[in-house]
């Protein structure tokens, strides 16, 4: 964990319930990352499964 990558461009915001919110956590936790560090890795890797 530390500074965000200058190539890091964009800022997204979004609202999730509280189920979804504790698997993020839980994900992060496990995987020893930020709760942003832990999102884009799961959306990097839903994006490359569907293509």
């Amino acid at each position: 964990m530390g500074r965000p990558s200058a190539n890091l461009t964009y800022d997204i915001k979004v609202r999730v319930d509280d189920k979804l919110n504790t698997k993020i956590e839980k994900y992060a936790i496990k995987c020893n990352l930020s709760k942003a560090a832990a999102i884009r890795e799961i959306l990097s890797s839903f994006f490359a499964q569907k293509n």
